[in-house]
């Protein structure tokens, strides 16, 4: 679903469009992402790259919309390879259903066994929902530092 289709991004690298997912950061670190359509691993490529652009500032958190949206199993190894847990603070996805909680869960552990640290997920039912955690997160965050 995702073959031929382009990263695009602003000057800034604050926008990408992959098949027909897409991704917007938001200032300080927040990384929006909706993926729709059966990720293939073309479109895994992309997204890697989108992860490793939006870190490029530092760590982000992402809320991911998953409604939808389904990954071939060669994508999900390209993701599992490439993908650094040292990109993200954390990662929010809301609109999945039990495959694809079970999918995330499994990135996220395959990530672990290429010898990568563990990065923190949590589900929630919505955006808003998955707003409040990310703010959470971020008050933990700062806690921490200070």
């Amino acid at each position: 679903m995702h073959k031929g289709g382009n990263i695009v991004s602003t000057a800034a690298k604050t926008q990408w469009s992959f098949g027909e997912s897409h991704g917007r950061f938001e200032s300080p670190d927040l990384l929006l992402v909706t993926f729709r359509g059966t990720l293939d691993v073309e479109g895994a490529k992309q997204v890697v790259e989108m992860y490793r652009e939006a870190a490029s500032r530092g760590p982000v958190f992402v809320l991911v919309d998953l409604t939808g949206s389904g990954v071939e199993p060669a994508a999900r190894t390209h993701l599992a390879q490439n993908v650094s847990p040292d990109w993200f603070h954390a990662m929010v996805g809301y609109g999945a259903g039990f495959a694809q909680k079970a999918v995330l869960k499994s990135l996220v552990i395959g990530a672990s066994l290429f010898g990568k640290a563990a990065m923190e997920l949590e589900f929630v039912t919505t955006e808003a929902e998955g707003r409040a955690a990310i703010e959470r997160r971020r008050g933990r965050l700062r806690a921490k530092v200070a």
